[in-house]
């Protein structure tokens, strides 16, 4: 071997075994399913609704709840024999850090994080030469991303043209029943299609029209929305209910006439009626019809693209996590039948 063969497979061991750290905010990271990430004490934070909806009175929702990282995807495209991504778990949240990663759209493996308060390492897989990769954040949880060190070369960022499928709900569609983000429906129905997904669902919220009010000036192609459980159990009339559905609706409909809306009616309980001691004889199917005729009196006023979808027909107790949310695999049935509904309409 030449002194120049040696020399060349010198500074290929030292670039292989070399580790860069990148950091978070670097332009060749890319964050899905997010419109607010910012840098904050080294950590890139990724909050789901901006300070003006957390503060808003058509806000009702709790916004610790609300900052948890369901649907967002850390992107980046590597050329690298390893990868590790570092994370810190504040407080905010709750449960445990549960990723998923994919590479080049295929799923590879799940990854637990940390323990609260404290920094954490997750080793991602990685794959000979170039390749994408996904970090997907958990659904129940908040933690932040402190960037990279990778052993190899960080390409540049790949620019996706996909559509922008927003997901507004309650715990259901958060992820409740479910141990991770890849695991809940609106996150499948997401991959299904190749859209990028946007998650504003928030457990234990109720209707809410601040939500439409943040995403008025947003790229928005399919929304799909399923809320009323927790109306139907808090102090939300079914009259208060149906007038801020129709605020939303009407909302998404004038701001993006172009998107296709599906209004899912509640899903399957085996809690029908009302907890609230105030609300007697108030049962989930009133706040089920309440939507019908909400898609029905904006369909006359000569509103397009929006859609009825019956919940209860793609759900049932044996895909129940308890009284409400799904499991697992009834969270994959009601994605496979709503995405089927979805494929026929459009």
């Amino acid at each position: 071997m030449t002194k120049i063969s040696i020399m060349i497979s010198l500074l290929c061991v030292c670039r292989v075994l070399t580790a860069e750290t990148i950091a978070p905010d670097d332009s060749r990271i890319a964050y899905d399913g997010v419109y607010f990430p910012s840098m904050s004490n080294g950590y890139m934070t990724m909050p789901r609704f901006d300070a003006a909806t957390l503060a808003s009175k058509d806000k009702t929702f709790n916004n610790d709840r609300a900052l948890t990282t369901t649907g967002i995807v850390i992107r980046f495209n590597a050329d690298a024999s390893a990868v590790t991504a570092k994370f810190l778990f504040p407080t905010a949240g709750r449960g445990v850090s549960r990723f998923s990663v994919y590479r080049d759209t295929v799923f590879v493996t799940n990854l637990v994080g940390g323990t609260a308060g404290s920094p954490f390492s997750l080793s991602i897989p990685t794959a000979a030469g170039a390749a994408q990769y996904e970090i997907v954040m958990p659904n129940w949880a908040n933690p932040v991303f402190g960037g990279l060190d990778i052993s190899g070369e960080l390409l540049p960022k790949k620019m996706l043209h996909r559509k922008c499928y927003i997901a507004i709900g309650d715990s259901i569609t958060h992820g409740t029943g479910q141990t991770m983000t890849a695991e809940t429906y609106a996150f499948q129905i997401a991959r299904r299609f190749g859209w990028e997904l946007f998650n504003l669902a928030v457990g234990g919220g109720q209707i809410s029209p601040a939500v439409a009010a943040m995403i008025s000036n947003k790229q928005v192609d399919v929304v799909t929305i399923l809320i009323g459980y927790n109306d139907m159990n808090g102090i939300n009339s079914v009259e208060s209910y149906e007038k801020s559905y129709h605020r939303i609706l009407s909302a998404l409909r004038n701001d993006h006439p172009k998107a296709q809306i599906f209004c899912i009616t509640p899903t399957f309980s085996t809690t029908t009626a009302s907890g609230n001691k105030t609300k007697t004889n108030v049962t989930l199917e009133m706040y089920r019809e309440a939507v019908r005729r909400v898609v029905a009196d904006e369909t006359a006023k000569g509103g397009t693209g929006m859609y009825c979808i019956e919940g209860p027909a793609f759900t049932d107790a044996d895909g129940l996590n308890d009284a409400v949310h799904l499991n697992v695999a009834g969270a994959a049935h009601f994605a496979a039948k709503l995405g089927d509904a979805m494929e026929k309409i459009q």
